[in-house]
């Protein structure tokens, strides 16, 4: 009893440090070749199906919230030329290698990686690309880490200027403990008070760690109505 104790605390204390904002701004120093193993991800299905996105609706730019070292972003860009793309992330490491790579690659054209994000930068970054609205703003596995107030506030300031958010992170569950390991929301109902609808329900693409957590794993797509 004492021994499954001590492994459920060790798991507990761990899922905490891991769904923290100070260890994704961190995560580098626990794991040195992590953001280069991001970039890998780019050729992955789960990479890939922004790219289905992008090319059914004629897109061209894209916002990412969370981009880490920018897979998401890279893979567009490797296959539309033509895309303009600003990704935030809290990790300055990461958009440091992301950028690098970006530039490295020959990928860098109108495409943006910054850890530093406020809305002057951000309608700046609009205005200076002949731009309105971003097409898609994307959410991959980043919502969680975000409290309430934090959620909302991006929610109020930032989704005017989207046509489509892709979100894939934790839905609520049954069970207390998921609850309490992650920040499950129902962000249908959430969405929809910022004058968005779910237009796809899906199953994600992202590996979990156990059958139970895949289970209140969802990508959600949504259209702000103003833009039909």
């Amino acid at each position: 009893m004492n021994f499954l104790r001590i492994k459920n605390l060790k798991e507990s204390l761990g899922n905490l440090i891991k769904t923290s904002r100070i260890y994704w701004s961190y995560r580098h120093i626990f794991e040195k070749n992590v953001w280069d193993d991001y970039i890998k991800n780019s050729e992955t299905i789960r990479c890939k199906f922004y790219n289905k996105i992008y090319r059914e609706n004629n897109m061209l730019a894209v916002f990412e919230f969370g981009c880490a070292s920018g897979p998401n972003l890279i893979s567009l860009k490797r296959e539309f030329k033509d895309l303009i793309a600003l990704g935030y992330d809290i990790n300055k490491s990461a958009v440091a290698t992301g950028n690098k790579y970006l530039a490295s690659n020959n990928l860098s054209d109108n495409v943006t990686l910054t850890s530093s994000l406020d809305l002057n930068l951000f309608k700046k970054f609009l205005l200076n690309n002949k731009l309105e609205k971003f097409d898609m703003a994307i959410f991959d596995r980043v919502l969680y880490l975000l409290d309430e107030k934090d959620l909302q506030d991006h929610m109020l300031k930032y989704s005017p200027y989207y046509k489509l958010i892709v979100i894939d992170d934790f839905l609520p569950s049954d069970s207390s403990e998921l609850n309490s390991r992650y920040r499950p929301r129902d962000y249908i109902k959430i969405l929809r008070s910022y004058n968005f609808n779910v237009i796809d329900d899906s199953k994600s693409d992202h590996i979990t760690s156990s059958n139970v957590d895949e289970a209140i794993t969802r990508r959600l797509v949504f259209i702000n109505n103003q833009s039909k």
